[in-house]
């Protein structure tokens, strides 16, 4: 197996472990253990998760559905560029959100430093896995390379896993009344 196509297939499995845990983070200590979306106090870190669901069908879009090349791999960069910026934000942000909540639990912490370093990790192995004639502008949109099977099928069903995902962090920023966790002491104390 050469290089180019072992470090896809890493990235491929690696961004599939990632999508796993972050689904596990929205699901699990988002919307069902905190609600981050039900507390004024962490509306804006709401936001900013919402941001990165709706990139993600992109990002998985132009890296992971096809082999792209010229404009789409460089949209695939893009994406996930802005997605890190936004991540960075949020991390700064969490320590005044997560105040109520006694700030971010150790464990939501580790797989917070886990997804970042494996996102990271795929990426940067997707990007190995380029050949350098596919970052040209002019390059086709679809290289002539296609994915493995396995591969080309998981970047299909993590797109169409998450374009509910996103759908639903979406419908969770809509205008409603938003109440303040400090008046809550039973939801404060939670850690």
């Amino acid at each position: 197996m050469d290089a180019p196509l072992l470090f896809l297939q890493l990235s491929a499995l690696i961004q599939a472990v990632f999508t796993f845990f972050a689904a596990i983070d929205a699901v699990w200590f988002h919307f069902h253990k905190h609600k981050l979306h039900v507390w004024s106090e962490t509306r804006k870190e709401h936001l900013l998760h919402t941001a990165n669901a709706c990139l993600f069908p992109f990002t998985l879009l132009f890296l992971y559905v096809f082999p792209s090349g010229g404009l789409a791999l460089w949209a695939g960069i893009f994406f996930t560029v802005v997605t890190f910026a936004i991540e960075f934000i949020d991390v700064g942000h969490e320590k005044t959100s997560r105040v109520g909540f006694g700030g971010l639990s150790a464990l939501e912490g580790v797989m917070h430093f886990g997804m970042g370093v494996g996102r990271a990790a795929a990426f940067a192995l997707l990007i190995a896995s380029k050949p350098l004639e596919a970052y040209s502008l002019q390059a086709p949109w679809l290289l002539s390379t296609p994915f493995p099977e396995w591969v080309a099928w998981q970047g299909r069903a993590m797109f169409a896993a998450s374009l509910p995902m996103a759908a639903l962090h979406v419908f969770f920023c809509l205008p409603r009344p938003r109440p303040h966790l400090s008046g809550l002491p039973e939801v404060s104390s939670v850690r």
